[in-house]
């Protein structure tokens, strides 16, 4: 996979990542998002996928590979949760996020209208919100 491409090759690697993520933020527009924004939000999440070293990529992709949320199952219905998903997330499918939330018990589920991958960034207003919450009903169970 990546991480023996990064070992054997890592030049060629750092060249590829640099190639292909200077031409992301087009990319981006048409694949992560889907309600009217700001190119320079689009721009930004570009730049913040290009600063990131390919290492950090190849560690996460095996991790990716192997990881599932189903196995935390236990850990998580003891944590209040918010599962946010983009209507239009073509990366964490909605029906993923379905699944996740049918086995965390307590946890809430909202699907963001018109929504891609980065909710923090096209709806960041639906992402305060939730965060605030979670504060909120913390607060209350430690003053409890």
């Amino acid at each position: 996979g990546l991480a023996a491409v990064l070992r054997h090759a890592p030049a060629f690697a750092e060249g590829a990542r640099r190639g292909l993520t200077s031409a992301l933020s087009p990319l981006l527009a048409l694949g992560f998002y889907f309600r009217p924004l700001n190119f320079e939000i689009v721009q930004f999440h570009a730049r913040l996928i290009q600063a990131t070293p390919l290492s950090t990529y190849a560690g996460y992709f095996d991790d990716l590979l192997e990881h599932s949320e189903l196995d935390a199952a236990g850990v998580l219905s003891r944590i209040p949760s918010y599962i946010l998903v983009g209507e239009r997330d073509t990366v964490a499918p909605v029906s993923q996020s379905r699944r996740l939330h049918k086995i965390w018990p307590g946890s809430y589920l909202q699907v963001l209208p018109e929504s891609g991958h980065m909710p923090p960034l096209d709806a960041p207003g639906a992402v305060s919100t939730a965060i605030v919450r979670l504060v909120e009903e913390f607060r209350g169970e430690v003053s409890a």
